[in-house]
């Protein structure tokens, strides 16, 4: 029998395996069920529908537990593929390993498994096909389970097996025997560690399966609000901080004085005031600046628990009339500054590590005459935040933001704005090959912001160049645009993002030096680069390893360059693997992404692995034995020195070699393979495979 189920919430299981979420739904404390387990249910090891053991899966994989995220969310999304199994019986990688049918269809095997697999016999891990190899005692187990024969004599289930493999072995139904007698030893998800209540995958109502999950205790015990009782947040802002409880809690607010200028997240506890406090103008039942609200939090049971909460609002450095540089001045660090709407046409130096914030979201641009809109002096010593702020050019300043070497900010925050009309620069950072005593930043966060109309001065111009860099990065939400029109190459700005490790001199990156730093954490999300670049739009160089780098969002399908439109180079990196970067590239064949290993003597010899995107890719693997997979598109794959392995993958792909084909030996395998000896130069001995065109200097063979 087909069960027919998927991996998805099963709310009718869980109301009946939990009648107290049943009531609290009846009393209007939750929608559903579902929202019930997404907020508490997971957390306390409850489970979204019979075959899934929340428990479990959190038990046997305690880098999700830590995470504190859905379970039953990440194994359909992860897990399954990572071979994480789902409950005590099955293993999705052994599955997969002795069913090549169920592999090759790409279903997924956790559901093909209790859809049809048990029915079909198949089984769910090496310990029970070992046990079982001889066959299972039907006549034992329909013996001492009559309910089970009963079930499959009206249909429920084919086999006594079928019903053990779902149901059974969690249950410890006697019974369970191959046909030479031994008891099969499968472990029910009770067995698990720290596993109470049972989050049996058994489903009591299933005809035949016997009851399974072991009920609730009821709960009388009241949350305790653990956040602290006061608060103290700058005028001009709404958000207070975060309620907190003991045990996972819906919030609301109940009373104070001051109730009604407050709001607060039911479900995070994040509390805000509705509109942004005034210091000079307060509104509080006191008139005093200190604002009383009391709040509740409510388990999942119902219980509850108050607390009232005091919050402070300070006096605040605003700029209305007066100058930006003046307040900057006067600050001291750690200070945030609020800029009334209007324009300045300022040069701001900033020493210290403050905030500027525009007021109350006010329109405010920063428009200089000329030069730099904001530099960053050395000594700043900490974090420095940009919020709602737009840096206007105008085609007459050189650049939005200068980062001088030995600035030494923490992290720079530029966000809910824009840089537009530099000649140079929009943001730019350098160390001067002197990163120990001359850091310029650790990290740099650019977020909903648009940075536009930057770079049209020719010269190594970009959106955002970070030379001789580091630390770490954060785009997101962001948009670049370049030129348009058909621009000419020297209006356009060189790159949209440009990141680069080592350097070799203050004004140098070629060639890359031997001690290029490991990349920090860089992660680009909701990227869009768009319009007319120069050279590469997104350019990464001069690094170590790559671990740190993420791509899960960067949209290049509107930007246009004669170059790549992605690059990496200059890297010592062993694997650098372009299938796992999430990069949205234009519909075309022509080759759109590079990816090449080290770039100089300097950074050795490496041998590397390098696999490219679903596009038309250019992969180089320079020194050393390097293995080139191509994957989709039309690639260009390049060994160059060292005995490399080459593997065009889909479409029609070209491999280069450095020499006349006079010089090399073409040799067909038989596993269709094609060794290409190159017996005067450097290239070595390499293996093709999936390869269309081989290309010669002074010609084209192809296969």
């Amino acid at each position: 029998m087909a069960f027919s189920i998927t991996s998805s919430f099963d709310s009718d299981f869980y109301l009946s395996q939990n009648p107290d979420v049943a009531a609290a739904i009846e009393a209007g404390l939750f929608e559903s069920a579902e929202q019930h387990f997404n907020q508490f249910g997971f957390s306390e090891g409850r489970d979204p529908n019979p075959y899934f053991d929340t428990s479990f899966y959190l038990e046997q994989n305690p880098d999700v537990a830590a995470a504190g995220i859905n379970p039953l969310n990440h194994f359909n999304q992860f897990g399954e593929t990572e071979g994480r199994s789902p409950n005590a019986i099955f293993n999705p990688t052994y599955y997969l390993e002795q069913n090549p049918d169920v592999a090759a269809s790409g279903i997924s095997p956790f559901l093909h498994f209790i859809n049809h697999g048990a029915s079909e016999g198949r089984s769910p891990n090496a310990s029970v096909a070992s046990q079982t190899s001889e066959g299972f005692d039907e006549a034992a187990y329909l013996a001492a389970n009559p309910d089970i024969a009963d079930a499959i004599a009206n249909g429920t289930f084919s086999s006594g097996y079928e019903h053990w493999l779902l149901f059974g072995f969690d249950e410890s139904r006697s019974g369970a025997q191959n046909t030479s007698g031994d008891p099969i030893d499968q472990p029910s998800n009770d067995g698990t560690p720290n596993d109470s209540p049972d989050d049996s995958p058994a489903d009591p109502d299933a005809p035949g399966a016997g009851g399974g999950g072991g009920g609730v205790t009821p709960d009388t015990t009241p949350p305790t609000i653990t956040s602290s009782p006061t608060f103290e947040i700058n005028e001009n802002e709404t958000d207070v901080g975060t309620i907190t409880a003991n045990e996972a809690s819906t919030f609301s607010i109940v009373g104070g004085d001051d109730q009604a200028l407050f709001q607060i997240n039911s479900n995070t506890g994040a509390l805000s005031f509705a509109s942004a406090a005034d210091f000079e103008n307060p509104q509080d039942a006191g008139s005093n600046n200190v604002y009383e609200v009391e709040v509740q939090a409510q388990d999942a049971s119902g219980n509850t628990s108050t607390a009232v909460i005091a919050v402070t609002v300070e006096d605040a450095s605003e700029v209305n009339g007066g100058t930006i540089q003046a307040a900057i001045d006067a600050a001291n660090a750690g200070d945030t500054i609020y800029v009334a709407a209007g324009t300045y046409a300022e040069n701001l130096v900033i020493d210290k590590a403050i905030t500027i914030k525009a007021l109350n979201g006010g329109d405010v641009n920063i428009a200089p005459a000329s030069g730099v809109a904001v530099t960053f002096a050395t000594g700043v010593d900490g974090d420095v935040t940009l919020d709602g702020l737009d840096l206007v050019g105008n085609g007459t300043s050189t650049r939005g933001i200068d980062v001088t070497p030995g600035a030494n900010i923490g992290t720079l925050t530029f966000t809910n704005g824009e840089i537009n009309g530099f000649t140079d620069r929009g943001i730019f950072s350098t160390d001067n090959a002197d990163p120990t005593n001359l850091l310029a930043m650790g990290a740099l966060v650019v977020s909903n912001s648009t940075l536009s109309d930057n770079g049209d001065g020719g010269g190594n111009t970009a959106h955002i160049k970070l030379f001789g860099f580091n630390g770490n990065a954060t785009f997101e939400n962001i948009g670049l645009v370049g030129q348009s029109g058909g621009s000419a190459i020297g209006s356009r700005p060189d790159n949209a993002i440009e990141l680069i490790g080592g350097l070799n001199a203050p004004n140098s990156a070629n060639p890359a030096p031997a001690n290029s730093p490991d990349i920090g954490t860089v992660t680009f999300n909701g990227v869009t680069v768009s319009g007319e670049y120069h050279k590469n739009p997104i350019g990464i160089f001069n690094f170590g390893e790559l671990d740190g780098l993420s791509i899960t969002g960067l949209d290049l399908s509107g930007a246009v360059s004669s170059w790549k439109l992605f690059n990496i180079d200059g890297v010592t990196e062993t694997n650098i693997d372009g299938s796992s970067y999430g990069i949205t590239f234009p519909n075309t064949t022509d080759v759109v992404a590079e990816f090449q290993g080290e770039k100089s003597a300097n950074q050795g010899t490496v041998d590397t692995i390098i696999t490219g995107t679903s596009s038309s890719d250019q992969l180089n693997g320079k020194e050393g034995n390097d293995t080139l997979n191509g994957g989709d598109g039309n690639d260009i794959l390049i060994g160059l020195a060292g005995d490399d392995r080459i593997d065009g993958g889909d479409g029609i792909d070209s491999a280069i070699f450095s020499g006349g084909s006079e010089n090399f030996t073409l040799t067909r395998q038989a596993d269709g393979s094609i060794v290409v000896v190159d017996n005067v130069g450097t290239d070595g001995t390499d293996t093709v495979v999936n390869v269309e065109n081989f290309v010669f200097v002074g010609g084209t063979t192809e296969t």
